[in-house]
């Protein structure tokens, strides 16, 4: 939109946005291509437009004053705009997790959003990490893609209203204990509960783990 109406624009891009493995789904046009197709597409799109300059480069600092905004480069370059768009992207999962390999299994064996990924496990073996007190809806919504669905207590305080969804709408087995580790076999998933016990899945969801933003910029400002 900025490039068609001929506003001078800087794209800085460090390929963050690409850590992230998988497939792209619920994206019209674009269902099923990887996330490096997507931004290759997209650099071509931009490129069409001479108002938009494309850099692969990281932002270490921003300092606003009254009319702008000064960027500090990585390459030591230093960069005005009289705008400012954050746009880092899906924010990592903090270390207040306590879950080892979370970052590593994310878009492979652990999700956050079933419509995005449940189609690919449709009728398997899938886990619901527990977390807080929407984890029985969440059960039901899983239950749209099978009927296969373990429940892991791990973090949730409250369980009895997940135990009697669970129950109504899976085979599955309740679980009490928390994940220290998730990690894969090369066929499924695997969860470690702190007793030593393991928990394999086809795939782990999770709709309430904390994050912490993938950049400091915004909380500088």
């Amino acid at each position: 939109m900025l490039g068609r109406a001929h506003v001078s624009t800087c794209v800085i891009d460090d390929a963050s946005a690409q850590r992230y493995s998988g497939e792209t789904h619920n994206f019209i046009t674009n269902d099923g291509r990887t996330k490096a197709d997507v931004l290759c597409a997209a650099g071509a799109d931009i490129a069409r437009y001479p108002s938009i300059e494309r850099r692969d480069d990281r932002v270490l600092g921003v300092v606003k004053d009254a009319l702008s905004y000064e960027l500090e480069t990585e390459a030591g370059e230093t960069i005005t705009a009289r705008r400012l768009v954050i746009a880092t992207g899906f924010p990592e999962f903090g270390d207040t997790c306590g879950i080892e390999g979370l970052r590593t299994q994310f878009g492979r064996t652990v999700f956050t959003c079933p419509f995005c990924h449940g189609y690919e496990f449709s009728g398997a073996r899938i886990a619901l990490i527990g977390g807080g007190e929407a984890d029985g809806q969440f059960l039901g919504t899983l239950a749209n893609w099978s009927p296969h669905i373990d429940y892991i207590t791990h973090d949730a305080a409250q369980t009895e209203k997940a135990a009697r969804t669970l129950g109504q709408v899976s085979d599955g087995s309740f679980v009490e204990g928390r994940i220290v580790r998730l990690d894969n076999d090369g066929a499924q998933g695997v969860a470690t509960l702190e007793d030593g016990r393991q928990i394999a899945a086809d795939a782990f969801f999770a709709a309430d783990l904390p994050v912490s933003l993938s950049s400091p910029l915004a909380d500088s400002l």
